[in-house]
């Protein structure tokens, strides 16, 4: 913890600490999640899979409706 707070708190699903002890979080970046929702590396910020998509700050990926497509790490789905 830091300045002297006494227990670490979880940034919430879909954020990310890139420094332990941290009292701010970031988003994870359009087309990708966190690994664990509780991370405290950026680098656990994964892309999303081939088929699916998510919004900046999102704890989950999307699939793409039927008709569409998405490569890996995109933030929108593409009509094919």
């Amino acid at each position: 913890s830091e300045g002297g707070l006494s227990k670490c708190r979880s940034c919430r699903p879909g954020s990310y600490a890139n420094v332990v002890g941290s009292s701010n979080c970031s988003l994870c970046p359009a087309g990708r999640y966190p690994k664990l929702s509780k991370t405290n590396q950026e680098a656990l910020c994964e892309l999303c899979p081939a088929g699916s998509i998510s919004e900046q700050g999102s704890s989950t990926c999307s699939s793409c409706s039927a008709g569409e497509y998405a490569f890996r790490g995109d933030a929108r789905c593409k009509v094919c």
